[in-house]
């Protein structure tokens, strides 16, 4: 471990990008970065309520499949099936085959995001945490609470939670609770681009007002997936093309990228098996910086080096970092 590094437990990564992808959401800033954040908190937030012996949302959801369908499905393709629906592989992979553009109602991706995550979070932890306790307010207040209600004291006792869950809920206390009108929304088509620049915009936020650094590199990391297969779509090679050429064409890009990931922490911040060790080593400064820097250099030959991003930013670095290792001054665009 580096003088700089810290050892994490799993559950801060969760917790942290939950907490700032709630925040997002209630102050009406960027959906998309809401909908990755909360999609990687629950892929390690799942894992720890299933090693705590209580049913992650992910199970539950298989059970009431099951119980309609008469087949349970493997838990991995219903979470897939699940995490395209709600956008969370739109917003953090492209491959050659995809369209440029997508179609869904952020909004509401964004909720069910959430709502996944916050399901498995208080099955740990309850609901004590200020965070917590502003969305389940907001959703209260928002959803059709006399018709949810009334759907969950219909449902048969093999279909509720399990893990202290009552039988029944008043209803009438339900009727009589302040109600907030919820904006209406609707399926919209977006760029790819657009997304990941969203997330790339919100991840620099994060870092430079150093508000969640570890959320940064997971929104930056998301992004830079995507924009680097914008770029070799217009005939250029992308960043990590660049390394592999400076190793000689001696590893494929694949295991570039895949050591890029794990010196930097990216996939850490997104996933937890059962294997995995609870705890990780992170510069969070470091990585974060790093993840930035290499989405930027790809986002650079989309959108051209004056672009605000890319000039926030390396103000930043120029102003707070070595100058001989962080050197902004290459010009990526003259690589074809």
């Amino acid at each position: 471990m580096s003088n700089s590094e810290k050892k994490y437990h799993r559950s801060e990564f969760a917790k942290q990008q939950l907490s700032t992808a709630v925040l997002l959401f209630l102050n009406d800033k960027d959906l998309s970065s809401v909908i990755t954040l909360s999609a990687a908190a629950s892929n390690i937030l799942s894992q720890f309520v299933r090693n705590s012996g209580k049913e992650p949302f992910i199970d539950y959801a298989c059970r009431v499949y099951d119980a309609f369908n008469k087949i349970t499905p493997k838990r991995q393709s219903y979470k897939n099936y699940i995490d395209n629906t709600l956008g969370v592989n739109l917003h953090k992979h492209i491959s050659p085959s995809c369209a440029k553009t997508c179609t869904l109602d952020l909004h509401q991706c964004a909720v069910y995001s959430l709502t996944m995550a916050i399901a498995d979070y208080v099955s740990l932890y309850g609901q004590g945490d200020d965070f917590i306790k502003a969305f389940l307010t907001w959703s209260w207040m928002t959803e059709d609470a006399v018709k949810i209600i009334e759907l969950y004291n219909n449902m048969p006792e093999k279909l509720k939670k399990k893990g202290g869950h009552p039988s029944k809920i008043d209803l009438e206390k339900t009727k009589k609770k302040t109600v907030i009108k919820r904006k209406k929304t609707e399926k919209k088509a977006y760029q790819r681009f657009q997304l990941a620049a969203n997330q790339l915009e919100t991840a620099i936020m994060l870092f430079l007002t150093n508000t969640d650094k570890l959320s940064a590199i997971t929104l930056a990391g998301a992004a830079d997936v995507v924009f680097c297969e914008l770029v070799n779509r217009e005939g250029k090679k992308n960043f990590t093309d660049l390394l592999c050429e400076k190793e000689g064409g001696k590893v494929s890009r694949e295991e570039i990228g895949n050591e890029v990931n794990n010196l930097l922490r990216i996939n850490a911040l997104k996933h937890f098996d059962k294997s995995d060790d609870e705890h990780i080593d992170l510069d969070v400064d470091e990585c974060g910086i790093a993840t930035i820097l290499k989405a930027l250099a790809n986002y650079n030959m989309l959108e051209g080096k004056n672009d605000k991003l890319i000039l926030a930013f390396r103000c930043w670095v120029k102003m707070n970092l070595d100058q001989k290792k962080y050197n902004l001054d290459f010009n990526i665009k003259e690589h074809k």
